[in-house]
């Protein structure tokens, strides 16, 4: 037997490979693009702790490509903000994004399975 059969993972059969165009999840991320006026960090009061880790996050993204490989950093793909309603949560996405100069995507949690997020 081979030693790393175990290690290897099932081909999931709702998954989309590498390449491929999946016009459902495109569409779905276009309507849950944010479109608004930019969100400054001054914007967010009360959250001082996450403001700051999002700001490092920020500068993380800015640095060269070698740098971040001399000091042992990378970067996500993405990043999941959670809290209870009326917490900040798309506020604070929106501040990262405008941040970082990058688009924030807001999907409504009730339209969230299992099978949409490993599609995204």
């Amino acid at each position: 037997m081979d030693p790393t059969a175990s290690l290897s993972r099932p081909s999931l059969p709702h998954l989309v490979k590498q390449g491929e165009d999946d016009k459902e999840v495109r569409e779905l991320l276009e309507s849950w693009r944010y479109t608004g006026a930019p969100t400054p960090w001054e914007a967010i009061v009360g959250h001082t702790k996450q403001v700051m880790r999002c700001r490092e996050v920020v500068e993380r993204m800015r640095r060269p490509a070698a740098d971040l490989d001399r000091l042992g950093l990378r970067l996500a793909r993405g990043m999941v903000i959670s809290g209870p309603p009326g917490s900040g949560k798309t506020l604070l996405a929106r501040a990262l994004a405008t941040a970082a100069g990058r688009d924030v995507i807001v999907p409504p949690t009730a339209e969230l399975t299992a099978e949409l997020i490993s599609r995204m």
